[in-house]
């Protein structure tokens, strides 16, 4: 993760170290704050990326700047996380995806944060993929709680449910090739 400069929405600067990256024909960046929670997990926000555009009396005008903006449809947000559980396997395998590229996050320095997606992965597996050490901080209940709206995301259990899903659709393959070979012995 590079760091960087951002602007949340409150207005307030902050040095963050993020990752921008391209999923889907769409641009995403998450960053961290270097927040840990009260049970080691590290919480990173996740905006798309998109450009800045004002209305003017001329019509609608760039600003040039860039904005991240929350991802409301949910199954565009399912979507997200398969990005993300991807990319936490590309960079512990230090290997890439062939569905994900990534860019410098300097690319998006100074991006104006409207609105994000919270979600939450383990301190050791940010530190093992990301080479990012994040120092224990004073928990503060009030300010860490996972909200209705916060995920954990574990990528170890959606390695184990996609093994899961390929085993029992290896099976259905196996039942419908025992089928067909069936079918092909009655009409020979």
């Amino acid at each position: 993760m590079d760091l960087l400069n951002i602007t949340l929405e409150d207005g307030t600067q902050r040095q963050v170290h993020g990752l921008f990256y391209l999923y889907n024909s769409k641009y995403y960046f998450i960053y961290t704050e270097n927040e840990v929670d009260e049970k080691g997990y590290v919480v990173l926000h996740l905006s798309q990326v998109g450009k800045e555009v004002v209305n003017t009396p001329s019509g609608r005008v760039e600003t040039g700047n860039m904005i991240g903006v929350e991802i409301s449809d949910p199954e565009e947000w399912k979507m997200v996380q398969a990005s993300i559980t991807k990319i936490v396997d590309d960079k512990k395998n230090n290997r890439q995806s062939p569905e994900i590229t990534y860019f410098n996050a300097s690319m998006v320095n100074g991006i104006k944060i409207l609105s994000k997606k919270t979600f939450r992965l383990l301190k050791t597996l940010i530190a093992d993929c990301f080479n990012l050490n994040i120092e224990e901080t004073a928990y503060n209940q009030n300010d860490n709680q996972v909200d209705n709206g916060d995920e954990i995301i574990d990528y170890r259990s959606s390695y184990f449910e996609e093994q899961s899903r390929n085993k029992m659709l290896q099976s259905k393959v196996d039942d419908l090739s025992d089928k067909i070979a069936r079918i092909k012995e009655i009409i020979e």
